[in-house]
């Protein structure tokens, strides 16, 4: 089966191991306790830094598309022209004097006329 030479190898560590197994190791189980709960208090510090990198690439990335939306809701509009008759009607009369009529019957024949697509 096997040589002498290998038999006698085997034999030692079988004397060997018998001796390892046979030492107390008492503080093995405090330290292997330490070691998790070490474990999980790394663990628990990358899920909040990810967490935080995470909060704020969001933050970032939220700040962008409002910026985004605020030049895209502006950009090509243009503000529409008033009305003569807007105007009129907004802006204040402080006497009811002739040319104060007389502007007012001006702005009501530009509004009525056909240029402003009244027929």
């Amino acid at each position: 089966m096997g040589c002498a030479a290998c038999a006698k190898e085997l034999a030692e560590l079988a004397v060997l191991s018998r001796l390892v197994s046979d030492i107390e190791t008492p503080g093995t189980a405090v330290a292997l306790e330490r070691a998790h709960k070490e474990a999980s208090r790394v663990f628990e510090r990358e899920i909040v830094r990810m967490t935080e990198m995470l909060t704020a690439a969001a933050a970032v990335l939220f700040m962008i598309f409002c910026g985004w939306a605020y030049s895209a809701g502006n950009a090509g509009e243009q503000t529409p022209a008033v009305a003569t008759w807007e105007l009129a009607a907004v802006t204040p009369i402080s006497d009811a004097s002739s040319g104060d009529m007389q502007m007012v019957a001006q702005w009501i024949v530009l509004d009525l006329s056909a240029e402003n697509g009244n027929e």
